[in-house]
């Protein structure tokens, strides 16, 4: 604590514990409690963001899972499938 008040006062620390007037007291302390009320502020709107990031992903993971994922194997079989019937039916000629 006494690092952020370092910081925000310029370290001036020893300012803020006396010989200064009440006004400039009061102008720092608010500064700093500011600075800590943003950081506050920051943290919580981080948290949402990375709730909602989270569950997004989570949404897209399922979907990935259960949806595209078996389709796309099933594309990849019937392809295959067709593949190689047109190489067995079609395939290479041996007079060449």
């Amino acid at each position: 604590m006494l690092l952020i008040v370092r910081i925000q006062l310029g370290g001036g620390a020893r300012e803020l514990l006396g010989r200064t007037s009440k006004e400039e007291f009061m102008n720092r302390f608010l500064k700093v409690l500011g600075f800590i009320a943003l950081g506050v502020v920051g943290l919580w709107v981080g948290v949402a963001v990375l709730h909602t990031g989270l569950e997004v992903t989570g949404d897209l993971f399922y979907w990935f899972r259960r949806e595209f994922l078996p389709g796309m194997i099933w594309a990849v079989v019937i392809g295959l499938v067709l593949w190689g019937g047109w190489v067995l039916l079609f395939g290479p000629d041996e007079r060449a």
